[in-house]
């Protein structure tokens, strides 16, 4: 009876004559693949060839693609394919048979021998990524061992892969790209430590993100083909936002004009799987130590590898530049926040906020600086409202995921508030601090694209707090759960984060300012966060009618929500900073009621020019409701922080009080306890308006 096997092969060969012959237009002649087809010939046998049944769940929140691209997301949080290690160790006996220049070559055929033999070699989707795993591994193996650099050969491998899939193969397969984006994305960086090179894994793993993130960029930049989660090319879409792009699935309502999620979703995927390759395979050894050190490389390695390549784009791309960031952004903190999450111990050690703040703080830092040092030129506070919107969204997201199909009202994986003010606190920390490092004092020097200016420090701050707010709030109501305590600590995370920038510090106070600059700082964080707050409820809440209503509730508590926190945050951030919490207390107060005021039009459909010079009916009783929990929230902060930092005993207290004459009847020198009576206004500390502009 004959060999099933040999019988297998042969057929096979039969099928594959003259798909091969196609094959060698491609592959040039320099090889030997006789040699890589007989290896993988000889190894199909160990194959596993086994089929994951994904059950069929029914929708009930979400449009169809977006349910895609969550039932995808739980579905990818499996434990990693394996290579196939006969496989591995034959293909690495026949690429030492290479020289240098031919190895990577060597490389591109096999893989591409295997995507093109699918289905003759009836295999499944986790067969052709482990047989592209334990090519890439056998790859790498042997450059280490023909003395190779291993950063350039690295380098070398996203194009390499993703191109022999991505997009034409997937499309022959009837596939998803995003899907296969993500798989494909996260055994790359798999393969980094499991073929346990002596080389720096993490700069590896960075180059390696890098590549990926430009890589597809350049796939869809230049592809002819559509694909099934896949719309190529890049053309310029106007910047003023009202033009709609069919090719960039641009288009919506006249100003609320945005992106078609569907066009960058297979780069939020990438993003997820780059990440979840270092997250899911050092679950065994999570610290917040670790977890810095997997958010840095990855954060910027992705931010970098967009920034850099759309900036060789021609015409103006930068709203597709916020698009790309922002899914990028999404799809690394789902990852970092998940997979911290789904374990009790590291729930117990907090360890999913160290990763919300860790990950957002590295991607804002990384997506400012990357752009200041390209002297590419976009706004750098549309790119912090762009990646603090991703990691909130992200994070959030990942609190409800287990259950997104069926969702609970109030259920979470962990804290939603804590997650809230994590994101907050690190996305406007990383983003501040960046923009501050590249700062230009000198007023006699013009403004470049290569550095900074203080009014474009604030216009970040204030991005980043809106981001952050538009997320957090946003998930609030599509995902509902107790909507102020969301408010509240995403504000608290803004202006505490924002605050407390080491990089501050590098801003010299201009001649004529009296005000510390961490106080204009503090007004522009108020602004941005009770800009988003009141932009989400008012724009998605139909029970919100400000303009309809004298005291409208809705509004009026988020007022109240935004407030206190941004107020308590600012507070207990400046003070540790050594900033007088009176005057962060009066420029909290003005920096929310501006906010408040323009997110509340500009949801209303007001145009931004005088979005800010709106009259509602509930407009008195919203400024109450600020100035109510201004004062409280200052109380608070400042008995917290006292306690924390005051200890005397009262014998010294009441040497102090004769030594200065403090009747405690009449003196009152913060006045932030002032006598509930008195009816004054507090001056504001700035005559200035801040800029308004509507969040993307």
């Amino acid at each position: 009876m004959p060999n099933p096997l040999s019988f297998k092969i042969a057929h096979s060969l039969s099928l594959i004559s003259v798909s091969m012959c196609l094959l060698a237009f491609n592959i040039s002649a320099n090889i030997d693949k006789t040699l890589v087809e007989s290896t993988l010939l000889i190894n199909l046998q160990e194959f596993p060839r086994s089929k994951i049944d994904k059950s069929n769940q029914n929708n009930r929140r979400l449009s169809n693609g977006a349910s895609t691209s969550i039932q995808d997301a739980v579905d990818s949080n499996q434990t990693a394919l394996s290579e196939i290690t006969p496989l591995t160790i034959s293909l690495q006996n026949t690429f030492s048979t290479f020289n240098d220049e031919n190895l990577l070559e060597a490389l591109e055929y096999a893989i591409s021998y295997l995507a093109l033999n699918k289905t003759n070699f009836n295999l499944t989707d986790s067969d052709i990524l482990s047989g592209i795993k334990s090519s890439i591994i056998a790859y790498l193996k042997t450059s280490e061992a023909n003395n190779e650099n291993l950063e350039s050969a690295v380098s070398k491998l996203p194009e390499i892969v993703y191109s022999s899939l991505i997009p034409a193969r997937v499309k022959s397969w009837n596939g998803n790209v995003p899907v296969w984006s993500k798989d494909i994305s996260r055994i790359l960086m798999e393969t980094i430590n499991e073929s346990e090179l002596a080389a720096d894994s993490a700069l590896l793993q960075k180059t390696l993100a890098k590549n990926s993130v430009s890589t597809l960029l350049k796939i869809l930049s230049e592809s002819s083909d559509k694909a099934n989660g896949f719309t190529n090319r890049i053309s310029n879409v106007d910047i003023s936002r009202s033009v709609p792009n069919e090719e960039m699935l641009f288009g919506g309502t006249p100003n609320f004009m945005k992106f078609d999620p569907e066009k960058t979703k297979f780069l939020e995927f990438a993003a997820k799987g780059l990440s979840d390759a270092l997250f899911i395979n050092n679950q065994s050894t999570f610290s917040k130590e670790s977890i810095q050190s997997a958010s840095k490389l990855i954060g910027s390695g992705t931010m970098e590898g967009a920034i850099e390549f759309i900036s060789t784009l021609e015409g103006d791309n930068s709203l597709f530049a916020y698009e790309v960031t922002k899914a990028l952004s999404t799809g690394l903190s789902l990852s970092a926040v998940y997979n911290t999450s789904n374990k009790e111990e590291n729930r117990d050690l907090s360890l999913p906020e160290s990763a919300a703040e860790s990950i957002s703080q590295e991607i804002a830092f990384s997506v400012i600086s990357s752009s200041l040092d390209q002297g590419y030129g976009l706004e750098l506070n549309r790119l912090a409202e762009s990646v603090s919107f991703g990691a909130a969204m992200g994070a959030q997201l990942a609190s409800v995921l287990d259950k997104s199909w069926d969702y609970e009202e109030g259920w979470e994986l962990y804290s939603r508030n804590a997650l809230a003010k994590a994101t907050a606190k690190g996305s406007a920390n990383g983003s501040i601090n960046a923009a501050s490092k590249y700062i230009e004092n000198d007023p006699n020097i013009d403004d470049t694209n290569t550095k900074t200016t203080r009014r474009e420090i604030l216009d970040v701050a204030s991005g980043s707090a809106l981001g952050s707010l538009i997320g957090n709030t946003g998930l609030a109501v599509y995902y509902p759960t107790i909507m102020q305590p969301i408010i509240n600590k995403s504000a608290q995370g803004a202006t505490s984060g924002g605050i407390t920038a080491d990089n501050l510090s590098m801003v010299d106070k201009p001649k004529g300012v009296t005000e510390e600059f961490e106080i204009e700082i503090a007004r522009a964080l108020a602004h941005g966060a009770a800009h988003g707050a009141l932009f989400q409820i008012v724009g998605l809440k139909k029970d919100a009618m400000p303009d309809k209503r004298t005291y409208d509730f809705e509004t009026i508590s988020a007022a109240e929500a935004v407030s206190y926190g941004s107020t308590y945050g600012a507070i207990t951030g400046g003070i540790k900073s050594g900033e007088d919490g009176l005057i962060i207390k009066q420029a909290i107060y003005q920096g929310t009621s501006e906010g408040a005021t323009v997110g509340a039009s500009l949801a209303l459909g007001y145009d931004e020019s005088v979005a800010d010079l709106v009259d509602l009916k509930s407009s008195i009783a919203v400024k109450a409701a600020i100035k109510k929990t201004n004062d409280e929230a200052a109380i608070k902060a400042n008995s917290t922080m006292a306690v924390k930092t005051i200890q005397t005993s009262s014998q010294d207290m009441l040497l102090l009080m004769r030594k200065f004459n403090i009747n405690p009847l009449y003196t009152n020198p913060t006045r932030i306890f002032s006598n509930p009576n008195a009816v004054e206004e507090e001056p504001l500390p700035f005559k200035d308006k801040f800029p308004v502009a509507s969040p993307i």
